[in-house]
């Protein structure tokens, strides 16, 4: 075929007098093509078409679309790939027929198989949606390497990110993290779009339903929610992109974890930061000038906080301990044995409540499959220091180091539970870790354990990182304490110190 300069030389030359003999050997064509191109009166551009072509594949592309029709009432994840026809149809079949034309055709049929039509949608300032994505964290609280859930809570007008990391789905985590977002930017989106996801809600076409949390929490805020279809992402295609942008940008490589909460407010400002560095893609604004648009349509906050929490009734076992998810298991106190406890469920905690209705005890909140069992040496120190044989296997002693488990075990009974007092008292002023780094310092600096040093050990080591202001409310300087170590203290120092 000729291109459109050859054809125009052609008609310049014959239209300059030229026979088609010159015009032949002078271009090198042949006389059809000359007499074809002399009398052509239409040089329209030509309507492709598509040519046909047998293939070994037509006797079978039936057979083909049965399989994939069975398919679509399958999981989406368990359904036939091309490699798999191609092994169905050389075994059963007998087809001689390479594997590439199998996975063009298969190709060409999904490509033309019923979608819904994609409409680009607009969103008022102000809109939210939520969802939830998977990424690994070494979480110290969670034994190292863990996969736990994030949400992100984007604001597709402006692009605007909020975010926080939990250890599960449950409802009390996406409803915490609605409220943590609300505080944060100081009002209520008036819409909010969410995933169809189990613990706050469900929607089957037309029906919806909520969990109760999510409600409480809906009718507390005043905010609309819309529940998305099943595997329907491009109805909240702003907060789709953003599940994976998090992760590339803000958890890779894997983060490390202390605690959840404090977690949450450095990624918090990390975000903020970010959001005034990024322009919008049409706008030309940054994410947080833009963000001030969707700020100026928020609802205001509501007087009185909710207070996100799932109450409920369990009761403990033989030796005081109350069982959540069926493998969490957390020590109330060995005098509250078999009865019946209000426990409060939160997202990173764990509140159990006294018979007469007064908090009790508070844990981190435990998530995942494996057995675990936490338990507040406080609730323990009590009935240890009445059967003192039990210390030496108990948790609470393991929390001490060697040096002063070896200590202990040394002592007669009388003596290990006159400490076992001491750690009762020193840790319900100080806390269990203090307590125990305290009677390691006092035993390395003096040899011994007694009281008055432990407890200044204590005093020294709250006061850690504020001296200055420790030695203003004391009246008197920290350094004294050291030198009181080192000089192993004196006797009326000590003993006015144990009284």
């Amino acid at each position: 075929m000729l291109d459109m300069s050859q054809i125009e030389r052609i008609r310049d030359m014959l239209a300059d007098g030229h026979t088609p003999t010159e015009v032949k050997e002078t271009l090198g064509v042949s006389y059809p093509t000359i007499r074809k191109y002399a009398q052509e009166d239409d040089f329209s551009p030509q309507r492709p078409k598509a040519s046909e072509h047998p293939s070994k594949l037509d006797p079978y592309k039936a057979f083909i679309s049965e399989m994939l029709e069975e398919d679509r009432h399958c999981y989406h994840k368990q359904r036939r790939t091309a490699k798999r026809v191609f092994k169905r149809l050389c075994a059963e079949h007998g087809f001689s027929g390479s594997y590439s034309t199998v996975q063009r055709h298969m190709r060409e049929i999904r490509s033309k198989g019923p979608r819904g039509e994609s409409v680009r949608l607009g969103w008022d300032p102000g809109t939210m949606q939520a969802d939830f994505g998977q990424a690994d964290f070494d979480y110290a609280f969670g034994g190292g390497r863990t996969r736990m859930r994030y949400l992100p809570m984007s604001f597709p007008y402006s692009n605007h990110e909020v975010c926080e990391v939990f250890a599960d789905e449950k409802d009390v985590c996406v409803c915490q993290g609605l409220k943590d977002c609300f505080e944060r930017i100081g009002g209520v989106p008036p819409v909010i779009v969410l995933d169809n996801a189990a613990e706050a809600g469900r929607r089957w076409r037309d029906v919806t339903a909520e969990s109760d949390l999510f409600r409480r929490l809906r009718l507390h805020y005043g905010f609309t929610a819309r529940l998305c279809n099943p595997n329907a992402g491009k109805e909240r295609g702003n907060v789709e992109g953003k599940v994976g942008y998090t992760r590339r940008n803000f958890f890779v490589p894997v983060p490390e974890v202390d605690d959840l909460q404090d977690y949450n407010r450095g990624l918090a400002e990390t975000l903020d930061a970010h959001s005034e560095e990024q322009l919008h893609y049409e706008k030309g604004l940054s994410w947080a000038a833009l963000f001030q648009v969707d700020k100026a349509h928020l609802l205001p906050l509501p007087e009185k906080p909710f207070d996100v929490v799932e109450w409920a009734s369990c009761t403990t076992g033989g030796y005081g301990r109350i069982t959540l998810d069926g493998c969490h298991r957390y020590l109330a106190s060995p005098s509250l044995a078999c009865v019946s406890l209000t426990v409060g469920v939160r997202a990173f905690t764990v509140e159990i409540d006294s018979p007469d209705g007064t908090p009790l005890r508070t844990y981190r909140r435990r998530s995942g499959e494996l057995f675990t069992s936490d338990e507040d040496p406080l609730a323990l120190l009590e009935p240890l220091s009445m059967k003192t044989r039990a210390f030496m296997q108990s948790s609470v002693c393991a929390l001490f180091d060697e040096d002063v488990r070896g200590a202990f075990g040394s002592m007669a009974t009388d003596e290990l539970k006159g400490q076992v007092k001491v750690i009762s008292r020193l840790a319900q002023a100080y806390g269990m870790g203090i307590t125990a780094r305290a009677f390691s310092d006092a035993l390395r600096a003096t040899g011994k354990m007694r009281p008055a040093d432990v407890e200044m050990c204590c005093a020294g080591i709250r006061a850690q990182g504020t001296r200055a202001k420790a030695a203003r409310e004391l009246g008197t300087r920290l350094a004294d304490y050291d030198g009181f170590m080192l000089r192993g203290g004196d006797r009326d120092g000590q003993a006015a110190a144990e009284g």
